[in-house]
C-alpha cells in the first residue's frame, strides 16, 4: 500500500464523495470509477469523515468570527447611546429616545446570545457544509440498515432539488 488514499487522488474525488454520502453501492462505484471496494469503503471511513469533520470545524470557525464582529458592532453602538445619555442629560426627550435605543440593544443582544424568547422565530441558515455533514451522520448512522438508508438518502436528494433550497 502506497500510503495515498485512491479515492482522494482520483480525477472524479468530488463526484465519488457525492456518491458516497448519498449511498450509492460500493459495487455501483467499484465498477463506475475502477477503485476497489475495500478502498471505497476505507476512504468514506477515514478520509470522507475527516473531510467533513474539518469542513465543518472551518464553518464553526468563520460562524465565530462572524458573530465576534456583531458583538463589535453592538458594542460600538452602545458605546455612542452611553455618549449621548452623558452629554445629553438634561434633555429628557433626547434622554428617553437614548433609553428606547439602549432598551433595543439589550433585547438585540440576548436574541443574538440565544436569550431572548418573545415568540419571535429566528431562522438559523446551514451552509452548504453543515447541511453535507448532517446528511453525511444520518447516512453513516443507517449503514446497517440499506432500506432505510436508500429511503434517507432519496429523501434528502428530493428535498436539495426542491426551488428555494441551495443546498
Amino acid at each position: 500500500m502506497s500510503g495515498r488514499c485512491r479515492t482522494c487522488t482520483h480525477p472524479e474525488r468530488d463526484a465519488i464523495d457525492r456518491a458516497l454520502v448519498t449511498g450509492t453501492p460500493l459495487r455501483t462505484l467499484e465498477e463506475r470509477y475502477g477503485i476497489s471496494r475495500s478502498s471505497l469503503a476505507r476512504h468514506k471511513d477515514n478520509c470522507l469523515a475527516q473531510t467533513v469533520q474539518r469542513a465543518a470545524e472551518e464553518r464553526e470557525a468563520a460562524d465565530l468570527e462572524h458573530g465576534g464582529d456583531l458583538m463589535r458592532a453592538w458594542e460600538s453602538y452602545k458605546s455612542e447611546v452611553d455618549r449621548i445619555l452623558t452629554e445629553h442629560s438634561d434633555d429628557p426627550r433626547i434622554v428617553l429616545q437614548a433609553v428606547s435605543r439602549g432598551t433595543r440593544l439589550f433585547e438585540t443582544r440576548a436574541k443574538l446570545e440565544g436569550r431572548y424568547t418573545d415568540g419571535t422565530t429566528v431562522n438559523v441558515s446551514l451552509g452548504a457544509v453543515e447541511l453535507e455533514r448532517i446528511r453525511t451522520t444520518i447516512l453513516i448512522a443507517l449503514e446497517n440498515h440499506p432500506e432505510a438508508r436508500q429511503q434517507v438518502a432519496r429523501a434528502l436528494m428530493d428535498l436539495s432539488d426542491e426551488p428555494g433550497t441551495d443546498t
